[in-house]
Parts: structure tokens; C-alpha cells; sequence
């Protein structure tokens, strides 16, 4: 959903994929990406383009940020955008960090940040977390520039449970950038205005076992008495 403050109206964007066979080759399945956009202001819906033919969307929930929804796309890694207002999809055009592995989005104060891996491509081995924001560096030029990369005693202890290709959720509120995963209690804040970071306490219901992804929400104003 995109809230417009100042026109007091919003609007709901839906995405939903649909799968048909056709007979040649046999039992081959087509599927295709229908996107709606409801407005609140007219008090309708309407449809939107298809996104990208070539574009595999992830498991990222995506990120609003200055009135356009960013995702990220797999196989390889990339992002793309709606417009909500023209109902159009496109593609970023700024290249991805090298050996990025399980990218996640967030947005923090009008600014676009990307957490992820950085992995050794020889042995597959996971080297650093790193933080980038897209920034510009030129004229109509955007690219993903490193913000800062976690501290090596935190990461030790943050990825000792975690597996190669766990995925990180990673929510932000404010200038703190929360990173977690649905396959550890640990929750690691970093602070995108004086680039400091913190550990959160650990979660006291983590279950021994869990086969389904949790997923955080941050809420603003803040919930009395939960401070970072």
C-alpha cells in the first residue's frame, strides 16, 4: 500500500500469478504475472502492465520507497519497480554488488538500502554481510554504493546457527535497520545515521524447530516501552 498524505488518499497495489497448460509440450505450464492497483480516491480498481517477461520474482516482500515498490528478482539478481501512478514496471537499471547472495530490501527515511551476503565464489563459503544504499553518482546514474559492512565479532555470533543459504529479513524504522532471520533468535540493529550497531534481544518463544518463515513488522510511532 502507498500513502498519499497530502491528497488524504491511497493506493493498494495486488500481484497475483496465474498458470495455464498448453498441450506442446505436453503438460508445459505458462505462467504469467497480472498486477491491480486500487485507488482510493476514485474507488476502483484498474489493471496494470505485466511486469517484466524474463523477471523471477523472489521471496523479498519488496519496499515502498518515494512513491515507487521495489523487488528484488532472482537468476540472476536484480531489482525492478512499479509506478503505481502510470502502472508501469521497470527495471533498475544499476548494476548488482559482485557476489551478492540472498539480497533483501528495505527503506529507511525516503532512502533505498539492500542488505545481503558476499560470498566467496571459489568455495561457496559466505565471507561478510554488507550494506549498500542506492545512491546517484551522476547524471540520471543510480548505483549500489557500500554503506558499511558488519563488525566481524558480531557477524561470528549472529551467523554460528545459521545456514548457507538461510534468508535474512530485514525491516527498518527511523534511522535503525533491523537484520534477523527465520532460522535464529538473534536480531542485529545497525544505526543508519551514525553507522553504529547493536544486538537486540533474542526472541524467548523461538521454537527448537521452525518449518515456516516468520516475518517482522515495523510500527510507527513505536510500541509503548520497546526501545532500541
Amino acid at each position: 500500500m502507498c500513502l498519499n498524505k497530502d491528497a488524504h488518499s491511497y493506493k493498494i497495489v495486488v500481484a497475483g500469478e496465474e498458470n495455464s497448460i498448453i498441450s506442446a509440450p505436453i503438460n508445459s505450464r505458462v505462467y504469467t504475472l497480472y498486477t491491480e492497483i486500487y485507488d482510493s480516491s476514485t474507488g476502483h480498481w484498474r489493471m496494470a502492465d505485466n511486469p517484466l517477461p524474463n523477471a523471477k520474482f523472489g521471496s523479498d516482500p519488496g519496499v515502498w520507497c518515494k512513491g515507487l515498490f521495489y523487488c528484488i528478482t532472482e537468476l540472476p539478481y536484480g531489482v525492478v519497480r512499479f509506478d503505481a501512478e502510470g502502472g508501469i514496471w521497470s527495471e533498475l537499471d544499476a548494476a548488482m554488488p559482485c557476489s551478492v547472495s540472498t539480497p533483501v530490501l528495505a527503506e529507511s527515511n525516503g532512502r533505498l538500502i539492500m542488505v545481503g551476503r558476499v560470498v566467496n565464489n571459489l568455495n561457496k563459503e559466505i565471507e561478510k554481510i554488507q550494506i549498500w544504499e542506492l545512491q546517484s553518482v551522476g547524471r540520471d546514474i543510480k548505483a549500489w554504493t557500500e554503506l558499511q559492512q558488519m563488525p566481524p565479532s558480531i557477524y561470528s555470533e549472529f551467523m554460528a546457527p545459521l545456514k548457507f543459504y538461510s534468508p535474512l529479513v530485514c525491516s527498518a524504522i527511523g534511522d535503525w535497520l533491523c537484520i534477523g532471520t527465520h532460522l535464529s533468535p538473534c536480531a542485529i540493529a545497525f544505526n543508519l545515521y551514525n553507522y553504529t550497531w547493536k544486538s537486540l534481544p533474542s526472541d524467548p518463544l523461538f521454537p527448537g524447530n521452525r518449518n515456516f518463515r516468520l516475518l517482522g513488522l515495523c510500527y510507527k510511532p513505536a510500541l509503548s516501552g520497546w526501545y532500541l
